[in-house]
Order: C-alpha cells, then structure tokens, then sequence
C-alpha cells in the first residue's frame, strides 16, 4: 500500500467511501480509484490537502508534518533563540573588551539588530 492510501484512509478514519468522498468534494468512484492506489492529480491532490488542512507533502509522504505551517517557528523556540541571541552577544562584548585590552583600541558596543538585549528578553 502506497503512504499516499495509507495517509487517504488516516483522514477517512472510520467514515464511509461515500461519506468520505463528500466531505473531499470528489466523485465516488474516483474515491474509490485513490483509496485503491490511483495517484491523484495535482487538482485533486490540492484539493485534499486543502479540505483535509493537511500539506499535499504530507499526502505523498514527503514529511511526518501533518499541518500546513508545521514548521513555522513556535513561541518557545522563539524565546530560546532570543536567549542564545543574548548570551552570543554577552560574549562578542566580552570579546571585543579583551581584544581592546590587546590592541589597545577602544571597544566598540556590541550590535543587537536594532534592538536593545533589554528589550529582547
């Protein structure tokens, strides 16, 4: 069984054919066709993706993530890569006041984006 029916009949879960091909908005027969290992067109594949909220990738088996957006950036691992930002720039400050000690020139700030590291966190 291809991932393609494998991941049809996930979203089909415990629905009839029928009932299944209504919510996807696409002939029985043709249901039937999918579910029995026909590759879809790219309409077709779109469509179910869309109807579904689940990615055309995840449909043919090209990712585990199932919904679109899966890997946008959560809150979380926002708030750890600010946290890194923060430490890397302790640490280029740190650095440019050692190499001012050794050059004998004049530390410089260290650069946040434009914004402030108290901001950030």
């Amino acid at each position: 069984m291809s991932i393609f029916v494998t991941r049809l009949n996930e979203l089909r879960g415990s629905s009839s054919v029928s009932a299944f091909a209504r919510r996807a908005e696409i002939p029985q027969p043709s249901m039937d066709k999918y579910l029995k290992g026909r590759s879809p067109s790219i309409e077709i594949l779109i469509r179910l993706a869309c109807r579904f909220g689940v990615t055309s990738d995840w449909l043919l088996g090209l990712t585990d993530d199932r919904a679109p957006g899966a890997a946008v950036t959560t809150d979380a691992r926002i708030a750890e890569l600010e946290k890194k930002v923060i430490r890397l720039e302790g640490e280029n400050s740190a650095l440019q006041k050692a190499l001012a000690i050794v050059g004998g020139h004049p530390a410089r700030p260290a650069k946040t984006g434009g914004v402030p590291a108290a901001k950030i966190a």
